[in-house]
């Protein structure tokens, strides 16, 4: 129960950080759209953050690569036992620092 309301929570910082600096999305007929333009979600998922730090790569640089290939949509999956040695607070800030970096 504890991972779906963290990713909820999550979900949350992430709409409203982009609501603030995006159009807004909805759907019509069978599309996203923002601005009457269809929008087309091409998403990419990360490694844990908390792997990301270890091994380095948790940095602007990274998502620019990504951001590179095309991607307009990050996911980031959280490993129960990654959020276990880092703690509520330390990984919720990775989050917040990976929405930035998004």
């Amino acid at each position: 129960m504890k991972p779906v309301v963290i990713l909820l929570f999550s979900a949350i910082q992430l709409l409203c950080y982009a609501h603030a600096q995006l159009p807004r999305i909805s759907v019509k007929g069978n599309e996203f759209v923002a601005n009457n333009a269809p929008v087309v979600f091409h998403g990419m998922s990360t490694s844990d953050p908390d792997k990301l730090v270890r091994d380095k790569h948790w940095d602007k640089q990274y998502f620019e690569e990504m951001k590179n290939w095309g991607a307009n949509l990050v996911r980031f999956p959280v490993h129960p036992s990654a959020w276990r040695r880092q703690g509520q607070d330390k990984y919720l800030a990775l989050l917040d620092q990976g929405i930035k970096y998004a």
